[in-house]
């Protein structure tokens, strides 16, 4: 893997999962945060912990890179419409959406983490997909894959044959 996919994978999912997890945990234990808010920010914290934690993983052994592709996956739709708004991002995002309800194209980027999540609001019909993510999927996904006995030897300790 080129070392800056990997880098950029990393800072994607570390810094941006860290930076979602630790405001989104700020707002559970904030005074407004009551019931289903709590619920709410709880269901977001634990998806941008994901987003961390397959980053971690990754750092740890790039070889397995199924946490992280399911990490960008997950931050790839953009949809909104009155019955579900969803978004979220961890990292940048760049999203080119279409407005389904006033005919019309258009774009966000934003670094560092977006999250939204509505049921039954009064919005317009828009879909749209966050391309940076959908990039990082499609680059990993190019990414050869090593085979079980390739990656026991990479990771095997070296022999020492040396006495002591």
């Amino acid at each position: 893997m080129k070392n800056w996919l990997r880098l950029t994978l990393v800072v994607a999912t570390v810094g941006g999962g860290f930076a979602g997890f630790s405001m989104t945990a700020a707002a559970i234990f904030s005074p407004q945060s009551h019931g289903s808010t709590t619920l709410f920010y709880a269901l977001i914290a634990a998806l941008y912990l994901f987003v961390l934690i397959s980053g971690l993983v990754f750092i740890h052994n790039p070889a397995r890179t199924t946490p992280i592709l399911i990490a960008m996956v997950i931050q790839i739709p953009v949809v909104s419409s009155p019955i579900i708004v969803y978004q979220f991002a961890a990292g940048l995002l760049v999203v080119v959406a279409v407005n389904l309800s006033d005919p019309g194209v258009s774009g966000t980027i934003r670094f560092g983490y977006q999250c939204q999540l509505f049921f039954l609001q009064a919005t317009s019909w828009s879909a749209g997909i966050n391309i940076f993510a959908a990039v990082l999927a499609v680059l990993l996904l190019k990414q050869p894959r090593k085979t079980k006995t390739e990656q026991l030897v990479a990771t095997a300790p070296p022999l020492n044959n040396e006495s002591r």
